[in-house]
This record gives C-alpha cells, structure tokens and sequence, in this order.
C-alpha cells in the first residue's frame, strides 16, 4: 500500500476501534466515503483490509442517493469466518471492475462489425493488442495474422486517407481563390488541420453532396472545441473520414448514384474499400493488415526518384525534409553516406511534378530528377577507376616514351 492508502486506512481503522469499545452485536454503523477517499482505493482493498484486522465486523458498500456509503456490522467471530468462507461477490467485482476496458474491446472483438475510424492509429491497434488482446508477437507476420483472427471488420486510417487523396483534397488549380490559411492548413495531414480544412468553406465549395452531422452529446462539445482531448479527437476522426469518402466519391467519379437499397454513405464506403485496414507510415508507402495486399508495398515499384541536397552541401535533418515533402504524396526516404543528399522515391508522377515546380529556385535546397550516369554511386566510381587507369597508361606510355 502507498503511504496516502495506509494513511487513510489508519484514520479509518481509529474510527471502528472507537465505535467497537461501545458496540454491541449487530449494531451497525455508516461511513460515508467522500470523492477523494473513494479514490484512494477500491471497494475489494477496503473490505479485505478491514476484515484482515478485525475479525469481528463485517462491511459492505452500498451507493445511496449518489453517495458512497461504507457500512460497518458488528458480528461474531462464527459468523465472520461462515462468510469469509462462502463470499467470493467481492474478489469477482473487484476484479470486473479491473477489466471494465478490457470487456469493451472483447465485446468489439466478437460482435462489432462496423467500420472502425482513426487518426494514424497503427501504434494505437499495436496497444490495443498488447493490453487487452495478448501479449504482442515479436514479428510483424504473427501480428497480421492475429489481426485478421481477431478482429473481422474494416478498419480505416484518416491521415493515409488524405495522403492518398491529395489530388482531390489540395488540387493545385483550386488554391489560387483560397485564403492564405487554407494554404498553410493544406500542407499538414494532421487530425486538427484536416478537421479545420473539412469544415471551412474550401471544402463546402468543392463537394454539392455533403454529410448532415449533428453532435447530441452536452453543451460543452456544442459550443466549444476540444481538439486532443480523446473524445473530442474520435468526432474529429469521424467527420475527417465522413468528408473524405463523400469528397472521394464525388471527384473520382464525378457523380453519385444514388440506390434506393443503399444509403449515400454505404454508397461512398464501398468506394474506398481498397483503402481499409492500411496505416500511415513514414518510411513507406503504408503498413498493410490485409490478408492478401501485405507484400504489396515491398514489391510495389516506385517509378519516381528526385535526389535532394542543400546548395551548400551541408549534412540534410531528416525529420525536417520528411516534414516537408510528407504531404506530398507516400514516398520512402534513402539517405547517403554523407548525409547530404537525400532520394525521394514514390510512384506518382503528377506528385514529381509539383515538388520540381514548388522548389525551382528555392533559397535552400536543390531537387533535381534522377539521372543514372549523374547520380549514380557505381557510375561515379566506375568512372573514376577509368580515369584512375587512363591516366596511369598514359603517363606509362609517356614514361616509356622518354626512355
């Protein structure tokens, strides 16, 4: 026990002795326990270190009129050892209490089959396994297959969403009548921008079908917002993925047909299923739960490579260039030896197109295509061996020569 939970048993203790010096078999007495005591520790530790030292009384917790009431039974020591030997309410509550979270997810786990919503939220399942599923498998191919095991339905990642629906979401040819701070937002796939992008006027004007949403929860959602608090950051999650696939569907196929046996919103999810269960990641394109598409990342080809170093040579800060181009589209990120230039490698050559406009002439950095023969490590060596052997047989030739 914590110094704060013995101090509060002490005081608490104090008070039975005194009662018990005048108390008669089957007196009863009540204690209330006020917010900060009740914290201090739970129902099953009160009652076993009662009962641990006193042999003679019996307690039980009731909540009467919203209070926490502890009430306390003076009985014989028969009848404390009868109970002791037939109560098991209080271990079995105590630990239900324990597993409360624990229940939610195994109750997900075998009856939800809904679509599940959130914000780059692999590391998020990864706990969520670990803490409330089993213990975390070492490899990832273990994880995947538990995964599928585990858990049947659709699970939907926001921040890969709208990096994969850049081309829709921050066209180019639409940021010329926005206002500076659409821009700034447009460069971040963050849950806060992306919320404050979907409900601005930038996104009313670029869908005619949009999503009625209401909050019916309190007063205190309705007229302020909350954002990184974790209820209010799941309703972020919810619109972002709401806007996003109604956004998808209308600018992928310019129109939505609409079917009487179908909601416009099962009409809209049953676009993007290629998308589900696959997370954000950074050094790749995304990180797959999939039963079938899991390689598919490491054997996909990515056509694009631009190569990337500061004007003046200098060693490049990762984190900053990731920062940067991340927005862009998925790509991944190979660093030289040096440290000073880095390859941008991706598959869209409309996103190679933007970076190559948005950086020409840029004070910093130069970003350049890739070409074999320029950049290449085995070219540049092959090269110099060459010029290393042409150079010794022309000075053997011209050694010879004078002799």
């Amino acid at each position: 026990l914590s110094m704060n939970e013995r101090q509060y048993l002490n005081i608490l203790f104090e008070k039975i002795n005194q009662w018990l010096i005048t108390a008669h078999l089957g007196d009863k007495i009540q204690y209330e326990l006020n917010n900060n005591e009740k914290d201090i520790l739970n129902d099953y530790l009160i009652h076993s270190e009662i009962r641990r030292c006193f042999k003679t009384i019996w307690t039980n917790i009731q909540i009467v009129e919203q209070k926490k009431i502890l009430f306390i039974e003076h009985i014989t020591k028969e009848i404390y050892e009868e109970r002791m030997e037939n109560n098991n309410d209080d271990f079995y509550l105590f630990i239900q209490s324990l597993i409360g979270f624990t229940k939610l997810i195994r109750y997900i786990r075998d009856n939800y089959r809904k679509t599940i919503v959130g914000h780059n939220c692999f590391l998020d399942w990864l706990i969520i396994y670990d803490k409330f599923i089993d213990n975390l498998p070492l490899k990832f191919e273990e994880f995947h297959t538990l995964m599928n095991k585990n858990f049947l339905f659709s699970m939907f990642d926001t921040k890969y969403l709208a990096l994969e629906m850049k081309q829709y979401l921050f066209t180019r040819q639409n940021r010329s009548n926005i206002s500076n701070y659409v821009e700034t937002l447009s460069m971040s796939t963050s849950l806060s921008s992306l919320y404050d992008l979907l409900i601005s006027k930038y996104y009313e004007n670029l869908v005619f079908l949009k999503p009625i949403i209401e909050i019916t929860s309190t007063d205190r959602y309705k007229n302020e917002v909350w954002k990184h608090e974790a209820g209010y950051d799941a309703y972020m999650s919810g619109i972002v993925f709401l806007k996003l696939i109604y956004l998808y569907k209308q600018k992928k196929f310019n129109k939505i047909e609409f079917n009487e046996h179908q909601s416009i919103f099962d009409i809209c999810l049953n676009e993007i299923q290629l998308y589900k269960n696959r997370f954000y990641a950074i050094f790749i394109p995304y990180i797959s739960l999939n039963r079938y598409d899991i390689n598919k990342k490491y054997k996909k080809k990515l056509q694009q490579c631009l190569v990337l170093e500061k004007h003046n040579k200098e060693q490049l800060d990762m984190s900053d260039i990731i920062s940067h181009f991340n927005s862009y589209c998925s790509m991944e990120y190979e660093i030289n030896r040096n440290l000073n230039k880095i390859y941008l490698l991706f598959q869209s050559e409309q996103c190679q197109r933007r970076i190559l406009k948005d950086y020409l002439n840029h004070p910093l950095y130069k970003i350049e295509k890739f070409h074999w023969f320029k950049h290449s490590l085995f070219i540049q060596y092959s090269f110099a061996i060459s010029s290393i052997v042409l150079t010794g047989i022309c000075i053997s030739f011209l050694v010879k020569r004078r002799m």
